[in-house]
């Protein structure tokens, strides 16, 4: 179970949005140099194109650590299942013919699930606007058009 109430935010995130990070806190974070993680293998072609992206776009930051590899290898794993579900739904709709009739597409699920994925991961790393407030300037994150242009063209 969960613990209640607001997360606490990393030291590195906090100095970004202009707070010292000196007020008492519960735990402190652990002792991680910021760089990038190495890559999983499994990861797939296009989730390592993903991994490559956000590498570029976190790391400047200073939020990104060794620590963090599992965290970042699930959300590009579901970035790609997201899209790769997009792609199959332009392709082929959002209902097929069942036995009993028209039934949503199996695509559909799969998008819901990454989606789920996404939205549990993406604030972790400065994703999300809420996420972004007072990160400071140098937190340039692509628009939704070169975005969604980039995952949406690969596969």
């Amino acid at each position: 179970m969960e613990k209640r109430g607001t997360k606490p935010k990393p030291l590195a995130v906090l100095r970004l949005r202009g707070k010292d990070g000196t007020r008492a806190r519960v735990s402190a974070d652990l002792p991680a140099k910021p760089g990038a993680p190495e890559c999983p293998a499994w990861l797939s072609k296009n989730a390592k194109l993903i991994w490559v992206d956000m590498v570029k776009r976190t790391v400047p930051l200073g939020i990104l650590s060794q620590h963090d590899r599992d965290a970042l290898a699930v959300h590009c794993d579901a970035v790609d299942d997201y899209a790769a579900a997009c792609r199959t739904i332009q392709r082929e709709g959002l209902t097929v013919q069942g036995k009993f009739g028209t039934i949503p597409h199996a695509a559909v699920a799969i998008k819901t699930a990454a989606f789920s994925r996404m939205s549990k991961t993406i604030s972790y790393f400065g994703l999300s606007p809420s996420s972004r407030v007072g990160l400071g300037k140098g937190a340039r994150v692509k628009d939704d058009k070169e975005s969604k242009n980039d995952f949406m063209q690969t596969g």
